[in-house]
Parts: C-alpha cells; structure tokens; sequence
C-alpha cells in the first residue's frame, strides 16, 4: 500500500528503516531477556562457589516438603562442613580459603546426580538436598563424598576433609526441623574427631523399614 501512494525511493528508505527497527527490537530484547536471567541467577545463587544460595534452598526444601506429604515422596539432606575451614583463612588467607570452596563445590557437583541440588547455607557450611532417597541410601552418598573430599588435594600443602550430617526427611518435618535434625547429626560428626559421617538416628529408624 505504501509504494501506491509514495515514489520508489521513499518506499524503499520506509521498508529499510522498517526493517532495521525491527531488527533494533529483537535485538534489544534478547540483551533484556539475559539480563532478567542473570539477575534471577543472582538472587538465587551464591556469587563465590555458583551454589545455590539459603533463600533458595529453603525454598526447595518447602518443595520437597510437600511432595512427601502429598504422595509420600522420600528425601534426605546432606548437611556438609568444611573441618577446621578457619584455619585456612587465617593461615594461608582468604584467596586459598576461597579456592578451597569452590573445589569443594566443583567435586560434589561432579560426584551429585542430577537431581540433586547443592546449597550453600553460610561460611564453610553447606546443604546437599537428595531427593527419591532415603536415609540409609543418603549415607552411602555422604561416605562417597567424604572420601572423595580427603583425596581430592584441594589444597596442596595440607589435607582438606568434611564432616557431614545425614537426615532423612519425615512426613511431620518442617523446614527448621529438618535442617535441626541434619545440624544435630553434623554436631555429632564433628564431635567424634571430624571428617566423619553421621545420621540423625530417627531418620535411619523411620526410612529403613
């Protein structure tokens, strides 16, 4: 309709700036669509290690929460720490301390299945949720990974171990709950020498028969 009532030269100046604006456009909301996604990535990710970070691990745990008491779902948690992490920073600095975090994290998640999803929940402290397993199965896992972390040589002048609480997730659990009973078995972990394993008692009882 446009070259009916204008000359050539004009329709062709119209169509071309047409097609340039239409070209500025997609451009312009591709650049909005990764900026959106990298602020998102950022609101539920840790900056240092690419974990996620404690608002969105309670947000997954409310998940995994609910998909047990709808249709009774299994799922355990990993409540993992960094033995003697302070040491480092205060010996060898925050650069080796950092470095120590991200192998850290780098080995779990290539040790993780696919499903799981690691946290970081604060420090040296982290949070490995592990969902259709139960408690027992969550043991084996942690026992893999404890071992793992000795060998890895995350540091090269000293060893670097975790000591990990196991809980298997009950129907009645809440979220503070869960994470107590996970806490209580890392406590126990750590007060029988470190670089040790243990499970809240009830978790093992109620999802091993």
């Amino acid at each position: 309709m446009v070259d009916r009532y204008i000359s050539l030269g004009v329709s062709i100046r119209f169509f071309v700036s047409l097609g340039m604006a239409i070209i500025i456009i997609n451009i312009t909301q591709s650049v909005i669509r990764d900026l959106q996604l990298k602020l998102w990535e950022q609101t539920i990710t840790d900056s240092l290690t690419g974990a996620f970070n404690r608002r969105n691990m309670e947000l997954r745990l409310a998940e995994a929460i609910e998909a047990s008491r709808r249709r009774a779902a299994v799922a355990s948690i990993l409540m993992m720490d960094l033995d003697h992490f302070k040491k480092i920073n205060d010996t060898l600095g925050h650069e080796a301390g950092d470095r120590v975090l991200k192998g850290f994290v780098a080995l779990v998640n290539r040790r993780a299945r696919r499903l799981d999803i690691l946290f970081r929940a604060g420090g040296e402290e982290f949070v490995l949720l592990l969902p259709d397993t139960t408690a027992p199965d969550a043991v084996k896992l942690a026992e893999a990974l404890r071992m793992g972390v000795g060998r890895a040589g995350l540091l090269d002048d000293r060893p670097v171990t975790v000591s990990i609480g196991v809980a298997g997730l009950d129907p009645s659990d809440s979220i503070d709950s869960w994470l107590k009973n996970a806490d209580t078995a890392l406590y126990s972990a750590k007060k029988s020498g470190r670089n040790r394993v243990a499970a809240a008692p009830s978790s093992i009882d109620n999802q091993a028969q």
